[in-house]
């Protein structure tokens, strides 16, 4: 693999992911260290031959020059010092690369819903999960089937809240159900009570949440202290357990879509296969996050068995293509080579007395 395409691949998944890191100044400093080594050795190759000293040097030097611009500009110093810490550090941290190299040959499942790793297909990427619209659908379907038509929406103020708005919005309209407010709000903020009177001031029926349990628990309470009395509903990404444990007594009733089956329930194979494999690793609690980690790592399992005794990427992915219809115990996954979806398998739960979960 060439390293510039490497690194552009990098950089380019990275950005898909979460586009503000374009304005991350420590992701500037990394891609442009990395382009520097990798350049600044090739042309020691070629001058010198591949020795280790020179192409410490060369690899030194070319992240200290690579890097100066945007320290110059950002912090106003270059640290030429760098040039001699290099030295010690690259050798020891090119120990860490091939295990860094395993891991993204290894890693077919990601934790998220976000639409931009699933349209277009990415062979490379497979989901355990459903996505971020089907979620947004779920909870607009039952919103409308309980008789609430008009809500409103909280939203955090990132490319993951963007992406997620889009999706409620969306469905909102596909469902005929009313927008009445909207609001954005910073990544676990606290102080909400402007955004309260805000989404309030519509007097919507429901409330729909997509924000990190901290600013979804302070919205609740002060929403709940102004006098508001209508639904509150989140979505999977608050983190359900961890939202019944920040609101408390103030929690009951509140609606949560989930994607990954109950952890709390022992009705399928799964389940009980989780709840015994957390009790043998000693791990006291259940949470909607392990159970969706314990899916992905039976994905994995499985598409390993399948792809043989020698695997390598290529037949791990076809293994995984392979698996339609696939039960991994009362819950299943099908992929093909042209849908690595997975699931499109939604649930609705309530925080219930007590901060226990109504399934």
């Amino acid at each position: 693999v060439q390293a510039n395409a490497l690194l552009s691949a990098t950089c380019l998944t990275v950005l898909t992911v979460d586009p503000w890191a374009s304005l991350d100044l420590g992701g500037w400093l990394s891609a442009a260290a990395l382009w520097g080594a990798t350049t600044f050795t090739r042309w020691s190759d070629r001058a010198m031959g591949p020795s280790f000293w020179a192409r410490t040097a060369a690899s030194s030097l070319g992240a200290t020059l690579a890097t100066a611009p945007i320290t110059a500009a950002f912090l106003g110093t270059v640290a030429l010092a760098g040039l001699v810490l290099n030295f010690p550090a690259i050798p020891i941290a090119a120990l860490a690369v091939p295990g860094v190299l395993a891991s993204l040959a290894l890693l077919p499942v990601w934790s998220t819903g976000a639409e931009a790793l699933r349209s277009p297909l990415n062979r490379q990427i497979f989901h355990v999960r459903a996505g971020y619209n089907q979620e947004a659908d779920y909870i607009v379907e039952q919103l409308a089937t309980s008789g609430l038509r008009s809500v409103a929406v909280l939203h955090q103020d990132d490319a993951f809240g963007k992406a997620a708005l889009e999706s409620v919005t969306r469905a909102l309209t596909q469902r005929g159900v009313k927008n009445v407010g909207m609001a954005a709000v910073e990544r676990d903020a606290t102080e909400v009570s402007d955004i309260a009177r805000k989404l309030a001031a519509g007097h919507p029926q429901a409330v729909i949440l997509v924000a990190s349990y901290t600013s979804s628990a302070a919205l609740i309470k002060t929403m709940k202290k102004q006098g508001y009395a209508g639904q509150f509903v989140a979505t999977s990404y608050v983190g359900g357990k961890s939202l019944a444990d920040e609101l408390g007594g103030e929690g009951s009733g509140v609606w949560i879509s989930e994607v990954v089956p109950f952890p709390w329930g022992e009705g399928t194979a799964l389940q009980r296969e989780y709840n015994q494999a957390l009790q043998r690793a000693g791990v006291p609690h259940r949470s909607f996050g392990s159970m969706e980690g314990f899916l992905a790592a039976k994905v994995f399992t499985e598409g390993l068995r399948r792809a043989g005794k020698e695997p390598n990427r290529a037949r791990l992915i076809a293994a995984l293509e392979s698996m339609q219809g696939w039960d991994a115990g009362g819950y299943r996954i099908s992929y093909s080579p042209t849908d690595h979806a997975g699931t499109h398998r939604v649930e609705m739960t309530m925080i219930g007395p007590g901060g226990k979960f109504v399934h």
